[in-house]
C-alpha cells in the first residue's frame, strides 16, 4: 500500500516494550499502518481534533501509539474489551499519554528492580515521546463492554472508530451474546457510535466484507495478511 501521512520514519519509539508494555496473548496493530489510517480518517472527517473509539482494544496498544504521535490532533479516546485482563492493560498502556504518566512508570520500573538496560532502554523511547505530549493530553475513558451484545453508551459520538477484528489465531471472539456473524453483529453495532461525517477503519481477514447497504466504502487497504476497510456510515 502506498503510505500518504506516516512516513518512513523511524517508530521504534513506540514499539511494544520500549515505553507502552506488551501483555502476552495480547496482538499489537503496527504503528506505521495505524498512524497512516488515522491521518485517512482525520483528512475525510475534517477536524482538527477527533474523537477516538476502540471498541476491541485489546491491550490499547493502538490507540495509545495514537494518542501519543498525534496527540495534538486527539480530543478523547475511549476504549472498550469485553476481556477484564484486556481493560487493565489497556488502562495501563492509555495511562502513558501524559508526562506524569510516564515519570510514574519510569518510577515503577525501577522499584521492581529493572536492570539498568531495560531503564536505559526506557529512557530513549520516552526522550522521544516527551516533546510530543507538549500540549493537553486528550481525555481518556477505558471501560469493559461486549461490542456483539450491544451499542454501548458514549457521552458523545466518535469521529473515528478504529477496530482489529479478531482473526482466530492469537485472538478469538469473546462474547455472551448469541451471534451467527459476529463480524455482521460487530458492525451493526457501531453504526450509532459515529458523529456526522465519522469515519471506521475496520481491519480483519482477506474475506472481511461490511454488511451491504450499512456503509459508504471509502477505501480499502491490504496490507500483509490483513484487509482494512475505510467506511463511512450510509445516509
Amino acid at each position: 500500500m502506498q503510505y500518504r501521512f506516516a512516513g518512513r520514519g523511524d517508530y521504534s519509539y513506540l514499539a511494544s516494550g520500549n515505553v507502552l508494555k506488551h501483555f502476552t496473548g495480547m496482538p499489537c496493530f503496527p504503528v506505521r499502518l495505524t498512524l497512516e489510517l488515522f491521518g485517512r480518517a482525520k483528512e475525510a472527517v475534517g477536524r482538527d481534533r477527533l474523537r477516538v473509539y476502540d471498541p476491541c482494544a485489546g491491550s490499547g496498544f493502538s490507540l495509545s501509539a495514537m494518542g501519543i504521535a498525534m496527540q495534538r490532533e486527539i480530543e478523547a479516546i475511549y476504549a472498550s474489551d469485553v476481556d477484564p485482563a484486556c481493560v487493565e492493560a489497556a488502562r495501563c498502556n492509555t495511562s502513558l499519554l501524559s508526562r506524569e504518566g510516564l515519570a510514574a512508570a519510569r518510577e515503577r520500573l525501577a522499584d521492581r528492580g529493572a536492570s539498568a538496560e531495560r531503564l536505559a532502554q526506557y529512557d530513549e523511547a520516552a526522550a522521544k515521546i516527551l516533546p510530543l505530549l507538549a500540549g493537553e493530553p486528550p481525555r481518556v475513558t477505558v471501560f469493559r463492554h461486549d461490542i456483539l451484545a450491544s451499542t454501548p453508551s458514549l457521552p458523545e459520538p466518535v469521529d473515528f472508530l478504529f477496530a482489529d477484528l479478531p482473526y482466530g489465531i492469537m485472538t478469538e471472539w469473546q462474547t455472551d451474546a448469541a451471534a451467527s456473524d459476529p463480524a455482521e453483529r460487530f458492525f451493526e453495532n457501531i453504526v450509532p457510535l459515529l458523529a456526522p461525517g465519522g469515519v471506521a477503519a475496520v481491519a480483519g481477514r482477506k474475506d472481511l466484507r461490511p454488511p451491504a447497504g450499512m456503509f459508504r466504502k471509502l477505501d480499502r487497504i491490504s496490507a500483509g495478511h490483513r484487509l482494512v476497510w475505510l467506511l463511512r456510515p450510509a445516509e
